[in-house]
């Protein structure tokens, strides 16, 4: 009697990509991403504001993102960065070192705070538009976006 193999019932194909290309949409590997390198995003005080955004349709996502403040030599005394399915000022899904970065102290020097926020799951049942936000708590000058990027690796 010939001996069958067990785990070939669980083999479940991957539809993915095995090379350097684009995985195709609705795939493993599909790549989504947004980036600004313009600098000329003001950011209001004490107001969170959607910087850039990206659609994700239905499933398992890794959501990255960085952003990047200049101070302009603002009196600062916080800044926030997050991920969010929520359009406006508004901190709903926010979780801090979850999907919500924050730097909290007075400086005021004219300098860039970078912040970055890794590999953030997110779980979609339908499709969403996914949000990079952004808030700083400052007098003085104006604080504004250096650059910024949301990305999102589908993983399933």
């Amino acid at each position: 009697m010939a001996k069958r193999n067990i785990h070939s019932s669980l083999y479940v194909p991957t539809k993915g990509t095995t090379t350097n290309n684009n995985a195709a949409a609705g795939m493993v590997g599909e790549y989504v991403s947004s980036r600004d390198t313009s600098g000329a995003s003001v950011i209001t005080s004490n107001t969170f504001q959607d910087i850039l955004s990206i659609t994700l349709t239905a499933g398992d996502w890794d959501v990255s993102s960085i952003l990047a403040f200049n101070t302009g030599g603002a009196t600062v005394t916080a800044e926030y960065s997050a991920i969010s399915i929520y359009t406006g000022n508004t901190t709903t899904d926010h979780v801090f070192g979850d999907n919500t970065t924050v730097f909290i102290l007075p400086f005021t020097t004219d300098d860039i705070y970078t912040h970055s926020i890794p590999a953030y799951r997110l779980s979609l049942a339908s499709t969403a538009t996914v949000y990079l936000k952004g808030s700083a708590v400052y007098t003085g000058a104006t604080v504004n976006l250096r650059y910024s990027r949301i990305s999102a690796r589908r993983v399933r």
